[in-house]
């Protein structure tokens, strides 16, 4: 019998063509023969990689200030995406190609834009069908659609809209990992009826966005007040709540995300039915009750962010919205077994002092401002030690160097971290003081600082935030 290796190359290339693109490099590293044949193949797989994975690494830029920001990424990235892409054209090529579907990992659309995988984050209006596409789109929407759905789908496509493009993008890229929406795309609303009129309107079986890991939402900041009067809009924590039943996800982060007061409905959301592991919210007025509603519904968080700002009211006077205390019980109550990094930040006074922080049972990361252990009786140092989980590794303090917090509260804080280590938090390996400031004022004591926590086994390290 013959082996691999002896087989004709006309069979290693019709086996080669059905490689997955993941595996395509390795296969053709079985033998110089093999290399030879899977050459064109492997050589088109560069390119369609290069062309479409722009993004495939792309999580939470923007969000945080720890990753690359869009206007950094063009200086870091390459594409052959030229301005006047448009989502057309994207589908046009997934139908051209059958090898190119699997390359998309990454959507991101954006306010009356939509926008193909392009690290050079150019804008890309929506341009009309060409004839050629109308006519390949209707083709391919009778494949997908039910002959009694046909005629409705067709009218929306001749009327230029893009919705019957994207419902065909979810339905051809089964390999979709990632979407992220900018600048309070109405795609973002719509998504949620988008899947479940794919469902009605098209044949049984159709897997949509299974393999979707990853949804980044931002909204304007002035979101509230330009699509309040908008009835027909699904509210944006009700949207949240419908992401996170998608058995697929494990990240979701939003920006701008509030309801201003307004009522919420999560009974789409079973209790602990979702799989996100992976929660943020930058910039969000969301009440505890909201953040509790959306909480209860995760198997097993494990990563949770939230950076506050200041709230005013319609008296201009500023509403107190800041609670670290009582996002900490919340977090204690559904998460506790589970959350390994947590990071609370805020310029606002906090509510009240934070609580239930020992309580976490696996928690390694912790990123935390200051003030939230702000009690005038007590020192801040007296509140930190205390808190701390057992489990804790890394430790990052923001808002230190300011008026309100002095060198000496600084130093006792060193000092007492490094006192209660061993008995206290023994795992603690790093810790980053964070300054609002000019850091001439800590370099001052930084040697004597760095002195005292080496001794304990604790790499120390300051940087100025922006």
């Amino acid at each position: 019998m013959a082996s691999f290796l002896h087989l004709p190359n006309e069979i290693v290339s019709e086996i080669a063509g059905q490689v997955m693109p993941e595996d395509i490099e390795n296969f053709s590293l079985t033998s110089h023969n093999v290399y030879a044949v899977a050459l064109p193949l492997l050589e088109e797989h560069r390119e369609l990689k290069k062309r479409y994975s722009a993004f495939a690494n792309l999580e939470k830029a923007e969000f945080d200030g720890n990753r690359l920001e869009m206007s950094e990424f063009s200086a870091n990235s390459t594409s052959i995406f030229a301005p006047g892409d448009s989502i057309s054209t994207l589908l046009t090529e997934v139908l051209a190609n059958q090898r190119v579907a699997p390359y998309i990992k990454e959507l991101r659309f954006s306010e009356s834009e939509s926008m193909v995988p392009d690290p050079s984050n150019e804008r890309h209006e929506h341009i009309p069908y060409t004839q050629e596409q109308t006519t390949l789109f209707k083709q391919t929407l009778s494949i997908y659609v039910l002959p009694s759905k046909l005629e409705k789908w067709i009218e929306v496509l001749e009327s230029g809209a893009e919705d019957p493009i994207i419902y065909l993008l979810l339905i051809l890229l089964p390999d979709l990992n990632s979407i992220k929406f900018e600048q309070c795309s109405n795609i973002a609303y719509d998504l949620q009826q988008m899947v479940q009129r794919i469902k009605t309107d098209c044949i049984p079986g159709i897997p949509i966005l299974s393999h979707l890991e990853r949804v980044n939402l931002q909204y304007d900041d002035y979101f509230g007040e330009v699509n309040r009067s908008r009835t027909d809009l699904t509210c944006p924590i009700d949207y949240l709540a419908f992401l996170a039943t998608l058995p697929s996800l494990k990240s979701l982060y939003g920006q701008h995300i509030g309801t201003y007061g307004g009522p919420h409905d999560f009974s789409c959301l079973l209790p602990r039915s979702s799989n996100i592991t992976d929660l943020g919210f930058k910039l969000c007025n969301l009440s505890l009750e909201q953040m509790g509603d959306l909480l209860q519904g995760l198997k097993a968080l494990r990563t949770f962010h939230y950076i506050s700002d200041t709230y005013y009211g319609e008296d201009g006077q500023e509403i107190e919205s800041w609670n670290p205390a009582g996002m900490c019980k919340l977090l204690s109550k559904y998460a506790q077994q589970s959350l390994e990094v947590l990071d609370l930040r805020s310029k606002q006074k906090p509510v009240g002092p934070i609580q239930d922080l020992r309580n976490f049972a696996v928690l390694k990361e912790l990123t935390l401002s200051f003030s939230i252990f702000q009690v005038p009786e007590l020192g801040h140092w007296q509140i930190l030690t205390s808190q701390l989980p057992v489990s804790i590794k890394k430790l990052v303090l923001h808002g230190l160097g300011s008026e309100k917090i002095p060198l000496l509260d600084l130093m006792r804080l060193i000092q007492e971290v490094v006192h209660f280590k061993p008995e206290r938090f023994p795992s603690l390996e790093k810790l980053c003081l964070c300054s609002t400031l000019n850091l001439a004022g800590i370099i001052q004591v930084a040697d004597k600082m760095r002195e005292m926590c080496g001794g304990v086994g604790i790499e120390i390290w300051f940087t100025q935030e922006k």
